[in-house]
Order: C-alpha cells, then sequence, then structure tokens
C-alpha cells in the first residue's frame, strides 16, 4: 500500500508524546493487537515514570494510529535481554535509567511497535518509526554510540526490524522466550539516516 494513496491527510497525522491518561489506553491497544503481550499496566506505568518521553503515538485527529515504545535501560538489563534469558515482563522499573542520566545513555530497549492494521504495509509505518525515534533520542550528541534490542514477535516484526538494518542477534529458538532477537550499534546520527533511507 502506498502511503499517498490513504484517506488520510498528512495535515492530520500527528507523532507526539501519550501523555499519563493516554498510557493505559495505548496498553489496551498492545494487549488486543498481541495475543503475547504479557506487561500489566502497572509495568508500563512503572516505567513511564521513570522515563515520560518513551512513549510516542500516532494520531489522525483524536484517533490513535499506533504507537512505539522505546526505553533507556541499565547495561545489566541490556545483556539480560540481549542473551535471551531477560524476558520483557521481569523488567522493573530499576531497569529504567531516568531522564537526568540520558546525556551518557547507551542502551535502549524497543518495546512495542504497533500500527493499525491497514497501514502496516505502507510507507507510514516507516515514517512513524523515523519520526518517533528521532524525537526519543533527541536529547542525545548525534556522535553518541547506542546499542538497541528489540524482540521479533511475529515474521512482520522481523522483516521491520530486518528493513531498519537491524541484525538478527539471536534465533528464536536460542532465547527462553521463543521469539528473535534483534540488535543495532551505531552512532544517533548513523540512525537516523538509516531510518530516512528505510522510507520508500
Amino acid at each position: 500500500m502506498n502511503f499517498n494513496r490513504t484517506s488520510l491527510s498528512q495535515d492530520l497525522l500527528k507523532v507526539r508524546l501519550v501523555s499519563s491518561e493516554e498510557i493505559a489506553e495505548n496498553w489496551q491497544l498492545d494487549i488486543t493487537s498481541f495475543e503475547n503481550s504479557n506487561l500489566t499496566l502497572e509495568q508500563v506505568v512503572s516505567w513511564w515514570n521513570k522515563y515520560k518521553k518513551g512513549v510516542y503515538a500516532l494520531y489522525n485527529n483524536s484517533e490513535v494510529l499506533g504507537y512505539i515504545s522505546c526505553w533507556p535501560v541499565t547495561f545489566a538489563a541490556y545483556e539480560g535481554l540481549i542473551s535471551g534469558v531477560k524476558l520483557e515482563h521481569q523488567i522493573c522499573d530499576k531497569d529504567i535509567v531516568s531522564d537526568p542520566k540520558l546525556a551518557e545513555q547507551s542502551y535502549w530497549y524497543i518495546g512495542s511497535i504497533m500500527l493499525s492494521i491497514k497501514y502496516r504495509k505502507s510507507r507510514l509505518l516507516i515514517k512513524f518509526l523515523n519520526d518517533s525515534i528521532v524525537n526519543i533520542l533527541i536529547d542525545l550528541k548525534s556522535d553518541k554510540e547506542i546499542s538497541l534490542c528489540a524482540f521479533a514477535y511475529s515474521l512482520e516484526g522481523e522483516r521491520i526490524l530486518s528493513r531498519l538494518k537491524f541484525d538478527k542477534h539471536l534465533e528464536a529458538c536460542q532465547s527462553s522466550h521463543g521469539h528473535s532477537i534483534y540488535i543495532a550499534k551505531l552512532t544517533v546520527e548513523n540512525l537516523k539516516m538509516q531510518l530516512m533511507l528505510a522510507i520508500p
């Protein structure tokens, strides 16, 4: 599907931070979209209270079309996640790095990428990811090297991460949760360039 052929007006599309009142709405979207989602609302709220820039949503007027969550995590949490031992629901608020330390933050976990089904194969998806991740990492210096990781919960998730030039770190059979693990290690500036190149 081509973004330019959808009925959406680009002028009405807005990517912005999610407020405390909207956290529950986005969590519910995650639960209904992904059967294997096992995060409780309380967990998501505890993460958000540590880092309030971690969730961005795409709106068409007041309609939520999708959202992405990306969290700064400690080195120990990151190592546990990419080793395939630590599960998402085992991330606690102590694993999330708070705002004052972000200037030197190196390790990030992409928790959820959700977009309305009818737009998942359009360029809107990558454009949304680009705008969101650039905003999430805006406080970091452009030459800062960062490490990102994400779990692929579906074949579509694997395609998205591959398109974003993430490397498969572990096969699904090698992780304790049965999902492939993808990682990327690059500077903030290179990540921005990579995201722009991924937009068709």
